[in-house]
């Protein structure tokens, strides 16, 4: 169709590990396709155009009758295949299986990339006639399905592949190759797959896919079919029953973990009440050592303003000691003197006299 992603679908057929390749574009678009290469990296590649715009069975089976390979696989330009992907499918038709198609997992991929599904069951064709199951770009088939009469019926307007696919089981099994080796981007495609494609066309053409296949299987066939959707509606309503009641234990024990986390909560509002105020109280302390500090600042003051008075005291008693130490000796020389003998006596006399006179 000439969207922007063909590039990308090209490049990822270019990237194939497997190296005898050739690729076909069908021009689905009309006159107006953008140009393209002839090769596809080391591939050579093929412009298929009608000139005039096409259906998607129409497209596919102009494309079969300009493929020239052995094996063929349609790609969608919205979808893409990882390196070993044909080279994966090549390998596998030679297990010795007999089976004229080989189908691998592919991967769902939602606009951003995320992983929406995984399709990479094992092949049932009891559940192939009540659905497709099949990404058209899974499947790696040989060409004589196609000239067995194989065709793409181009009444559908979807769902075209899920009637080729049954068409080819009438021939054929489908062996399945485990492990995923392509992408199916959901959100850009049309196909039933898609979140693009409209509920009342597919319903439509899933009504016509019915009523043309309706007599070619057996009552017994069909009974299968819907004992296989049975049995997988059953399942589901088990893994649903399941889920819920796995929900119904993590939503008890998420009641409990809120009951926790509101139990820590007060606590730590607890703790927190705690907190306030025993900061507070050392606010209140370090209040008080505040104002001890400058108590004992004065009171060092004070200390140093006593401790230099006293040692002036006890340099004036130092000067004084001196002195009286130094009269004590005068006045022991004085007493020791000669004169202060010999003038005893007169002293004496004059003592008295001062007596009698008093």
């Amino acid at each position: 169709m000439g969207r922007p992603t063909l590039p990308e679908a090209l490049d990822s057929v270019a990237a194939q590990t497997y190296s005898n390749i050739e690729a076909l574009v069908v021009n689905a678009r009309g006159s107006d396709h953008p140009a393209l290469a002839s090769t596809c990296g080391n591939f050579p590649l093929r412009t298929i155009s009608a000139e005039r715009p096409l259906a998607r069975a129409t497209a596919a089976n102009l494309g079969l009758s300009h493929a020239k390979g052995r094996y063929l696989l349609f790609l969608d330009d919205d979808d893409l295949l990882l390196p070993d992907h044909i080279g994966k499918l090549v390998n596998a038709f030679a297990d010795g299986h007999g089976c004229l198609a080989v189908y691998t997992g592919v991967r769902l991929e939602d606009a951003a990339g995320a992983t929406l599904k995984i399709l990479d069951d094992p092949y049932d064709p009891a559940r192939l006639r009540g659905a497709n199951f099949l990404p058209i770009h899974a499947i790696l088939f040989d060409c004589a399905l196609v000239e067995r009469g194989c065709r793409f019926d181009e009444d559908l307007e979807c769902l075209e592949d899920w009637d080729f696919w049954l068409q080819a089981s009438q021939h054929t099994l489908l062996h399945h190759v485990p492990g995923v080796s392509a992408i199916y981007r959901f959100a850009l495609g049309d196909s039933g797959l898609s979140t693009q494609s409209a509920p009342e066309k597919h319903l439509i053409n899933r009504a016509a896919v019915f009523a043309k296949w309706q007599s070619r299987f057996t009552p017994r066939e069909w009974v299968e079919s819907f004992f296989w959707f049975e049995r997988a509606r059953d399942h589901h309503l088990q893994w649903v029953r399941a889920l819920e009641q796995e929900i119904r234990v993590r939503e008890a024990g998420l009641i409990q973990l809120q009951q926790e986390v509101r139990a820590r909560d007060a606590g730590l509002a607890t703790l927190e009440q705690e907190i306030r105020v025993r900061e507070a109280g050392l606010a209140q302390l370090q209040q008080e050592v505040r104002v001890r500090e400058v108590g004992l600042a004065t009171l060092e003051q004070e200390i140093r303003v006593r401790e230099a008075g006293l040692a002036t005291l006890e340099a004036t008693i130092a000067v004084l000691t001196a002195d009286v130490s130094r009269y004590r000796q005068q006045a022991q020389a004085l007493l020791s003197s000669t004169s202060w003998k010999l003038t005893a006596p007169m002293r004496w006399i004059s003592q008295r006299l001062r007596h009698r006179e008093d």
